[in-house]
């Protein structure tokens, strides 16, 4: 069986989305199926130029036609529709390599830009298009022109790609009741992220200094801007200085939260790294011990089952997360890892504190995390559930 990938985003990139669209694409390889993607238009090629690309055994086709900022929020209405209109161009590019490869299923990754675009080369050539849907992508238009309207018109494009499908993946199950799609007919199913465990990573004792940590998008709704107060809490309340907090990536919040650490002196506890390759990705986790993810209580934290929790989970690092319900949907509290109350920085401080006193006993839900990766998130997990409903729609 052959399938075609179409994204939005794809490597080079380094983000929660390009990991999993990674995951899919090595598990669907190396279980027998042929793979190849095609980037949107606003992709940028490894090498400037390149129509088609290899990494790793995968053949990436290019569509790209301009340097656009894939993460900006916040663009006018005229930038927006400027944007919408590369579809065309997406949608003959995308159409002819179809035609050339005969695929037997388009699988489009999220957003309606790169559905619409499947549904239509799907037609053309008659393959069954899947629809994935990853996020609640509307929520996070900023601007000032028009933006509700913007918001409810984005909502309701993603809605109907979905219902136009003959197949939906959902990335969670907060997602399909956020686009009102629990009434959905056509095959569908949630399948939640799934990570391989990082060749080199050891399990090392803590040392004197305990290392927490952060791995992925500066993204606001992630809420690290929170753990300035917690660290400040605990060194001047409960006299605890023998801990760091190391956050690796890179985003919008980054140069915000950067003044915030310098503000509050916390220079030499909180350690921006800045965004970090898939090839150092060993060593990031060989230096952290604990990894936070206080993500703020808002609709799209509460609807998007997150990433980061099972990549530790896989590498066998202890969980501490914010009780939004992305990350309830994903793991039990105190048995794969641990919950503090959302946008509370003194939850925060308390559970940091008790980890760094009590780190042997609360480490001892490590191996049960790792048992339950292995089940429900691995490469063969997600592969298994992905292989069933392309079964269904071919």
């Amino acid at each position: 069986m052959k399938i075609c990938h179409l994204v939005r985003q794809s490597w080079p990139d380094v983000c929660g989305s390009v990991s999993r669209l990674n995951n899919i694409l090595a598990c669907q390889k190396e279980n027998g199926l042929e793979v190849f993607a095609i980037s949107a238009p606003f992709q940028k090629e490894s090498l400037k130029g390149s129509k088609i690309e290899d990494y790793k055994g995968i053949k990436y086709y290019r569509t790209s036609t301009i340097n656009a900022d894939k993460t900006k929020h916040e663009r006018t209405f005229l930038e927006r529709i400027s944007r919408l209109l590369l579809i065309f161009t997406f949608i003959s590019r995308a159409n002819q390599i179809c035609k050339d490869e005969r695929p037997d299923i388009i699988h489009a990754h999220a957003t309606f830009f790169v559905g619409i675009t499947g549904l239509i080369v799907g037609f053309m050539n008659r393959i069954p298009v899947v629809y994935e849907m990853r996020s609640t992508w509307e929520e996070d238009l900023r601007g000032k022109f028009l933006i509700n309207f913007q918001r409810k018109i984005v909502k309701k494009l993603e809605e109907y790609t979905a219902r136009l499908s003959k197949g939906v993946v959902f990335v969670s199950a907060g997602i399909k009741e956020h686009y009102n799609l629990n009434d959905l007919k056509n095959e569908n199913s949630v399948i939640y992220n799934s990570v391989v465990e990082i060749d080199g990573v050891v399990n090392k004792a803590v040392g004197d200094v305990f290392h927490f940590g952060y791995v992925g998008s500066l993204a606001y709704y992630e809420g690290l801007d929170g753990i300035i107060p917690a660290a400040r809490k605990l060194i001047d309340e409960y006299d605890i200085s023998n801990f760091k907090v190391f956050i690796y990536g890179s985003g919008s919040e980054f140069e915000p939260i950067k003044k915030l650490i310098i503000d509050n002196d916390l220079v030499d506890y909180i350690i921006l790294k800045g965004r970090v390759d898939f090839e150092d990705m060993a060593a990031v986790y060989n230096n952290i011990d604990a990894i936070l993810l206080p993500r703020k209580n808002l609709l799209i934290t509460n609807k998007v089952a997150g990433l980061k929790p099972l990549e530790a989970f896989a590498n066998k690092k202890l969980v501490l997360a914010s009780n939004v319900g992305g990350m309830r949907e994903l793991f039990v509290n105190g048995k794969h890892g641990y919950f503090f109350e959302a946008d509370n920085s003194n939850e925060l401080t308390t559970i940091m504190a008790d980890v760094i006193s009590n780190y042997e006993d609360k480490k001892s839900v490590i191996p049960t995390a790792f048992k339950f990766y292995q089940e429900k998130y691995s490469g063969n997990a997600m592969f298994s559930q992905y292989i069933k409903i392309y079964n269904k729609v071919k």
